[in-house]
């Protein structure tokens, strides 16, 4: 996570941006967490989308190293197989996962998952955050619970939380006019 919170940094170093918004959907939350973590002075806020601060639960693990072990073998269209269904109710959405899931790369893909797997916790750090953040998540999403989102709420109380209704884990997808109309509200209210 922190090598491609990096190549964020460096990107805006490229484009002369001092700082800004970061805003991070599922894995991209674990990345702008960890450049909140080593480049704080490059947040002027945070938005994590479906995504959360814990670090995987030992079953999430083994199921993730399983997954790369997997990758070795085998395409990620197999090993993906049902992650669409997971991701979403939306057909068209799932139709759109499915093309995605068969172009990635397999051995990128297994680093992702063994990143995500060791990633730690950054519930210290979200405890302790004073940019401004949202929360943004589906109230069906079958991998970021409702309790979780409570949980961080708990932790910061001055993150802002949208919970939206008819969505999963695709939530800037199944509901982009939403998403994006709460992001910009929000932006606004922090310039």
């Amino acid at each position: 996570m922190r090598d491609m919170g990096e190549d964020v940094v460096r990107i805006m170093d490229q484009l002369n941006i001092p700082s800004a918004i970061i805003v991070g959907h599922s894995m991209g939350g674990y990345i702008a967490l960890s450049i909140l973590e080593n480049f704080p002075e490059r947040i002027y806020g945070i938005a994590l989308i479906a995504s959360q601060i814990y670090a995987d639960l030992a079953i999430n693990k083994k199921q993730r190293i399983k997954m790369a072990e997997q990758l070795i073998k085998e395409k990620p269209s197999d090993v993906f197989y049902e992650m669409p269904d997971k991701l979403t109710q939306d057909r068209k959405i799932r139709d759109s996962c499915r093309k995605m899931i068969n172009q990635t790369d397999a051995a990128g893909m297994r680093r992702v998952l063994i990143a995500m797997a060791s990633r730690p916790s950054s519930k210290e750090l979200w405890k302790r955050n004073t940019k401004p953040s949202i929360i943004i998540a589906g109230k069906e999403d079958c991998f970021i619970s409702i309790e979780t989102i409570n949980k961080m709420r708990a932790l910061n109380k001055q993150t802002e939380i949208h919970l939206i209704e008819s969505a999963g884990h695709m939530v800037m997808m199944e509901k982009p006019e939403i998403t994006s109309q709460l992001l910009s509200t929000w932006a606004g209210r922090i310039r």
